[in-house]
């Protein structure tokens, strides 16, 4: 295994040279982008994220799990840093987090378990409504990524790319606009902020994409893969079912059978077959919530409203499906356990990785 990790980390740092902080859309900081992503995937398979790291970043900062099994690390790059905000885990309870798809307003305040009252502006526009799961999620994760931000300040370092893969791309696009709109005195009016995200789903609704849409468009990028099942969630009353309940027993990967997970896989069954907005607020809010209340503390969230107009915060970015990477290095292959069969094969972030490498960067690629 060391052998093989000193042999991966040549081949990608030997392709990935960074860029520098531009404006628009970069193919190459995209690429570093998803290759960051991968960080915590490395870490829980191969007990390093050295390979994957690009050259010339540094991981100065990972957090401990914060709320719903959230964590999100900081990395200093050739002159801006990197927010990196993880995915979905198989913990039930961060399962939650996606679970909890009733509605609330884009703008509003938080109160967490320990008391700390997060005030949050996300929309200009009144009609915006915001997913609350991971508004709660960057809830949590708020004050801690505030706090390093205004360290790395203090070393005059103020332009930001956020980044995050699946559930962490959902929250990092709430982040921004959190870090946008911050009142006077939290965030330094001096920081800028560039967005990538991968394997997105939908976190907001028609009113908050058209304002988010108007002021980020040329700094926000969603890049997704047309048959990753995950990016048409959540779903509405007018989408058809793309997961049945044995997938979402694979998901929850823990063998034992525990109240948690019953009542996941339960409230994910009733969200998928449709329901009318009243008894989805009920079952994706009300009740979601309550079991959060109980295994965290109790959390005082805004109203829900009765919403499923759930899409893009700007129209993605789509890359090629995924073909069966069989690359030369099994052992390492087998490590990620990734099977084409799979439903979830085209939402892997490493073969986001692969794809969007062999496409536009078809000469690293090739070294694999």
């Amino acid at each position: 295994m060391r052998r093989l990790i000193l042999i991966l980390s040549f081949l990608l740092t030997s392709g990935l040279t960074f860029s520098q902080f531009t404006d628009g859309y970069n193919q190459r900081e995209a690429l570093e982008m998803i290759a960051i992503c991968n960080s915590f995937t490395f870490q829980d398979v191969l007990g390093t994220d050295n390979p994957i790291i690009p050259q010339g970043y540094k991981k100065i900062y990972q957090s401990e799990p914060l709320g719903m099994d959230n964590k999100w690390q900081l990395l200093e790059g050739p002159n801006y840093a990197v927010i990196n905000i993880r995915g979905s885990t198989t913990d039930p309870l961060n399962w939650m987090t996606n679970l909890y798809s009733a509605m609330i307003p884009a703008n509003g305040s938080i109160t967490l378990p320990d008391g700390l009252l997060v005030d949050y502006y996300l929309s200009d526009n009144p009609l915006a409504n915001v997913h609350a799961g991971w508004t709660l999620a960057m809830a949590f994760l708020s004050q801690d990524i505030v706090n390093k931000i205004k360290s790395l300040n203090k070393r005059g370092i103020y332009f930001f790319i956020i980044t995050g893969h699946s559930q962490g791309a959902a929250i990092a696009q709430l982040l921004r606009s959190y870090l946008e709109n911050a009142p006077s005195g939290l965030v330094n009016k001096k920081n800028e902020f560039k967005t990538y995200v991968f394997a997105s789903p939908k976190p907001a609704n028609t009113y908050f994409a058209r304002n988010y849409t108007n002021y980020y468009k040329n700094s926000s990028f969603i890049i997704n893969n047309p048959k990753d099942p995950v990016i048409s969630l959540p779903m509405t009353k007018d989408d058809g079912s793309l997961f049945d309940l044995d997938e979402a027993y694979e998901q929850l990967t823990d063998t034992n059978r525990n109240y948690f997970k019953t009542i996941a896989i339960k409230a994910l069954g009733r969200i998928i077959t449709g329901s009318k907005d009243s008894l989805y607020i009920r079952k994706s809010g009300v009740n979601i919530q309550k079991q959060l209340d109980k295994y965290l503390g109790p959390i005082k969230m805004p109203g829900y409203v009765a919403d499923m107009d759930y899409t893009y915060p700007v129209k993605p970015i789509y890359i090629e499906p995924f073909m069966y990477f069989n690359f030369n290095n099994k052992p390492y292959y087998r490590d990620f356990k990734m099977d084409s069969s799979k439903l979830l094969y085209q939402h892997k972030p490493y073969l986001y990785f692969l794809e969007y490498q062999r496409e536009f960067f078809n000469d690293e690629y090739q070294k694999w």
